[in-house]
């Protein structure tokens, strides 16, 4: 594998991704995909420092995952480029919606803008191979809800009513969170379907300090960081960001559990949030379900194509 994307790059489980691919010998270069120039450069900064690679191991480019023209602008100039891996590890929670179509940003920065920029990744560039991480998350099979992430027939229209915040159920920015984690789940499994010659799997990297704790105001994110991610490490319902990280290396390069068919969402099992992961739909068969999957994909499109 020798050139691998990372989104989300400059902090957090993007970061130690990047740290861990400068650890491996096949790999060859690391783009770090962020939407500050300024924040990636530092990042480089510091990976140098930590890795020992010279700076020209890392490389930047700049990408809003919340932004499609963003994304697809990102994708071209990867067109030069040997892509073979692609962690997409941007987004989280995040509330509001776009000025000018009024989409929830948690489903364009989550979701809208993963989708644009890596289908105009395998349709623009010279990808060798291509293996895509998606970062996934415990939430979509309703870690937050007792009953969990359901969609009802007409599955396109529910998925789509979803994406658009008019289904009621967006009110709540953990459900919120929960369902667009859900739909890119199902979304991926599609495409990979439709792109044999690739390896698509969703990864999550489960309850990390990496993961949504940075999106909180600061007041809420000292007292997780410093009280409640502890706790929950003691009772074993979390672990740090490398070991998140790691679950997006092994899934990378279909190592452990991790290796498993393209077209799997893979994350902790059943009623957990760390330690080993397995395959999502042996205990949510809506993860298997290839209607709703396919219907997944089109509603994405559907709301892609009035962007």
């Amino acid at each position: 594998m020798n050139t691998v994307v990372v989104t989300g790059a400059n902090s957090g489980l993007g970061f130690d991704t990047c740290r861990q691919l400068a650890e491996e010998s096949e790999v060859k270069k690391v783009i770090l995909a962020c939407r500050s120039e300024t924040k990636a450069k530092d990042a480089i900064a510091q990976l140098v420092g930590i890795t020992k690679k010279t700076s020209d191991f890392f490389d930047v480019l700049i990408l809003d995952t919340s932004d499609v023209e963003s994304c697809k602008a990102a994708a071209q100039k990867l067109a030069s480029e040997k892509v073979n891996g692609v962690v997409l590890n941007a987004g989280g929670v995040i509330a509001g919606k776009d000025s000018t179509k009024g989409v929830p940003l948690m489903h364009l920065a989550n979701t809208i803008g993963h989708v644009v920029f890596v289908e105009e990744l395998i349709a623009s560039c010279r990808t060798e191979n291509l293996v895509v991480v998606y970062s996934g998350s415990e939430a979509a099979r309703g870690v937050y809800s007792a009953m969990g992430t359901v969609f009802k027939e007409p599955y396109k229209a529910d998925v789509y009513s979803h994406l658009t915040g008019e289904n009621p159920l967006e009110s709540d920015i953990n459900g919120a969170y929960a369902y667009t984690k859900a739909i890119a789940a199902l979304y991926m499994s599609s495409l990979a379907r439709k792109h044999p010659e690739c390896h698509i799997v969703t990864a999550s990297p489960g309850m990390t300090s990496g993961t949504d704790i940075g999106n909180l105001n600061p007041v809420v994110k000292f007292v997780a960081q410093s009280m409640v991610m502890p706790l929950l490490k003691l009772v074993g319902y979390s672990h740090p960001v490398d070991e998140g990280a790691l679950r997006y290396m092994n899934a990378l390069f279909k190592r452990g559990n991790a290796n498993v068919a393209s077209g799997t969402f893979v994350a902790s099992k059943q009623n957990k949030l760390s330690g080993p992961v397995e395959d999502q739909s042996t205990f949510a068969p809506q993860f298997g379900d290839q209607k709703l999957q396919d219907d997944a994909f089109d509603a994405v499109h559907e709301l892609i194509q009035k962007l």
